[in-house]
């Protein structure tokens, strides 16, 4: 987006009342389900609740 000459301030302005003034309430909340065999082990979430398989291995 390209600001004219003084919308850059107008904008700073903005962005600063919004910080100070609005309380801040999350619009929604992940959920994620997964489902493992029991044979799968060392499965992690990564900070973002999705799987991660870096250390995970199959056991018999």
């Amino acid at each position: 987006m390209v600001l004219q000459n003084g919308g850059r301030a107008l904008y700073r302005n903005l962005q600063e009342l919004v910080a100070r003034d609005v309380p801040v309430a999350p619009i929604f909340n992940d959920v994620s389900l997964h489902a493992v065999r029991k044979e799968v082990k060392g499965l992690r979430m990564d900070p973002f609740f999705k799987p991660t398989l870096e250390k995970a291995w199959l056991c018999e």
